[in-house]
């Protein structure tokens, strides 16, 4: 190999470099944050797809009854022949044995497969989409 093919192919290499480090750097730069307040909406579907791929999820429609009614779901996990309302924390499953601790007045509505919550939360967006 001359040294004119070796000061290319380092040229070619650090040209690379410099261009994947620009790249990650405007992609996790301080003007690349987004900042975003999920509710049990955005958390049942994030967390019952991060555990469907090992377990089966269904998403639990209710009411907390209370103060003023308001609706919330939360995502379920069948585990042996029990299915268990859970919450995913800094990476880490958690099993909650009573949803009355942490929602005083739950009242389970309805109860819906992946598919079908997600069909349902997007329902305005898919019904545009289709016209």
């Amino acid at each position: 190999m001359n040294t004119n093919t070796r000061k290319y192919k380092v040229l070619i290499i650090a040209l690379f470099l410099i261009l994947t480090s620009c790249r990650i750097n405007f992609a996790y730069g301080a003007d690349a944050v987004i900042e975003w307040n999920p509710v049990c909406r955005h958390n049942a579907l994030y967390w019952a797809s991060t555990l469907q791929d090992s377990y089966e999820v269904r998403i639990m429609y209710g009411a907390v009854v209370g103060g003023g009614s308001k609706w919330h779901v939360q995502p379920q996990v069948l585990i042996g022949e029990n299915w268990y309302y859970f919450e995913i924390k800094e990476d880490k499953v958690y099993i909650i044995l009573n949803m009355e601790t942490l929602y005083e007045g739950w009242i389970s509505l309805h109860i819906m497969t992946l598919k079908d919550y997600v069909l349902w939360m997007f329902q305005d967006t898919i019904g545009e989409c289709n016209e």
